[in-house]
């Protein structure tokens, strides 16, 4: 194999296996936050269960978990409690931008080799910056969805 051949062969690969991890991203992104949505709702049911007493109503008890800090006004989790799920989503989203940005500084790196080739009959064309930004951005959309979510959807 001639250095050109063996370059092209990394750059592929290399471009394969960032997209596969933007796919990968954004399907353990999309998991964690169906989860958290049902662990988030089952806390609410278990707290509510919990303060509900022989012949009382579940209202009063919201009321009294909203009075004692546990519940935000319409019965939603408190800001404190909701962001430790929000932190977790951005950790993740953070890893995978982390390792996105590892492979794709590879890439460039070969590609640039590629480019210093004598032996290059066919040159690559130029990649569209603002690509790689939109695709970073996208990690970040979850837990901030997360945050529109608990601010303007109360029953989210």
């Amino acid at each position: 194999m001639t250095k050109e051949e063996i370059l092209r062969e990394e750059t592929r690969s290399l471009r394969d296996l960032n997209f596969r991890m933007v796919q990968w991203g954004v399907s353990v992104l999309v998991a964690l936050q169906t989860g958290l949505f049902f662990v988030r709702k089952e806390i609410i049911s278990n707290l509510i269960d919990r303060e509900v007493t022989p012949g009382e109503a579940k209202r009063v008890a919201v009321e009294s978990l909203v009075h004692s800090g546990k519940l935000a006004k319409g019965g939603v989790l408190s800001l404190k409690t909701y962001l430790v799920g929000t932190t977790f989503l951005l950790a993740v989203a953070c890893i995978f931008i982390a390792l996105t940005l590892y492979v794709s500084t590879r890439h460039r790196f070969y590609r640039d080799e590629l480019k210093g080739c004598k032996e290059a009959l066919v040159g690559s064309p130029e990649p569209y910056t603002p690509i790689r930004w939109i695709l970073m951005g996208m990690f970040f959309f979850f837990p901030l969805f997360d945050l529109v979510a608990r601010c303007f959807l109360r029953h989210f």
